[in-house]
């Protein structure tokens, strides 16, 4: 099913290995658009988004995206460009929920951080200027939740919590109170009115050391076994059903015909079971996370055009968006 793949090889490949290379700059961004202009936005009540048959998006962290200033400079780049849709970080690799969350677990672990301010009027600026908003949840990375909640967590072969290589500690996915967790912030998250949650982190550890961590794994069960119950039960539990993404391994596209899960539970042909959108790839909905940044080599006008270009002529593209950890994002990317 995925044998045209190789069409849009060259802009998959890069999509969820740099994420990790520049995740920790998520928290305070150096945000900035190349020649700017001030947008003055009513403050109106939120207006729902149509789904954009194509996604075109940029990533914005909760900062950004919480900045009123930068928010209505980057909805006047939008403005008659190409790009359609946002991503905005609500739960992102510290555990914290970036918004005023109500939900009661969140509270009494003193789990958030207001960094997008009021969200009620982030959403209606967005939608007001008809941008479709997805919002970033990390799921299994959450050293908030595995410290207020050591039972939860993942432990080391000495009974400790443990850490992966940046020292950040994750959930047990075999836990369903993890699961319920996660589940009342996406329901949150849907009250709020976004229209779609990318769920980012969904998927065992891959890095640290790994020969010190206890699985802990359910009895006669699999990684790719416990991740495939926790998608159906977010899919089937989600009170209002709206589009639901989650990111996986690029890897994952070369493993649909065998049980290597890269050791992380993850199966392509499980996840498209369940969600609407697979980032970077999924069964005829490819929405893949191209570059937009520098590592190693610059990534310019003519780069980060032969990406989008790959992308959008292969015949399965459900969309695409762009990845800069420090949300700088030049003139050129907002081309009609």
């Amino acid at each position: 099913m995925l044998d045209n793949h190789k069409n849009i090889i060259f802009a998959l490949t890069l999509s969820m290995v740099f994420i990790g290379c520049f995740i920790f700059l998520q928290n305070k961004p150096e945000t900035s658009i190349e020649n700017p202009t001030t947008l003055t936005i009513n403050k109106k009540a939120a207006v729902k988004k149509i789904k954009p048959d194509y996604v075109r998006a940029i990533y914005l962290t909760a900062n950004s995206a919480g900045s009123e200033k930068y928010r209505a400079n980057i909805i006047t780049a939008m403005k008659n460009s190409r790009i359609n849709s946002v991503v905005i970080d609500v739960k992102d690799y510290s555990g914290y929920i970036l918004y005023a969350s109500q939900v009661a677990e969140v509270k009494k672990i003193k789990a958030t951080k207001n960094s997008l301010k009021d969200v009620a009027q982030v959403l209606a600026d967005f939608h007001e200027a008809g941008i479709y908003v997805i919002a970033r949840q990390t799921v299994f990375q959450d050293p908030v939740l595995a410290h207020a909640r050591p039972d939860l967590a993942f432990k080391n072969l000495q009974g400790d919590i443990w850490q992966d290589h940046k020292n950040l500690a994750w959930l047990n996915p075999a836990k369903q109170e993890v699961w319920e967790y996660n589940l009342k912030i996406s329901e949150e998250l849907i009250s709020l009115g976004f229209d779609e949650i990318n769920f980012d982190y969904m998927r065992y550890p891959s890095d640290g050391n790994m020969a010190n961590l206890n699985y802990a794994m359910p009895e006669n069960k699999t990684r790719v076994q416990v991740m495939s119950e926790f998608y159906k039960f977010l899919a089937e539990n989600l009170a209002e059903k709206i589009p639901i993404s989650v990111d996986m391994f690029g890897l994952v596209m070369d493993h649909t015909d065998d049980e290597y899960d890269l050791s992380i539970g993850q199966r392509l042909t499980e996840a498209v079971k369940y969600f609407d959108f697979v980032y970077p790839i999924s069964r005829g909905k490819i929405r893949p996370w191209l570059q937009a940044f520098d590592l190693g080599a610059t990534y310019d006008q003519t780069k980060i055009n032969a990406q989008i270009e790959a992308t959008e002529t292969a015949t399965t593209t459900a969309g695409w968006a762009l990845w800069n950890a420090r949300n700088y994002y030049p003139a050129y990317i907002f081309q009609k």
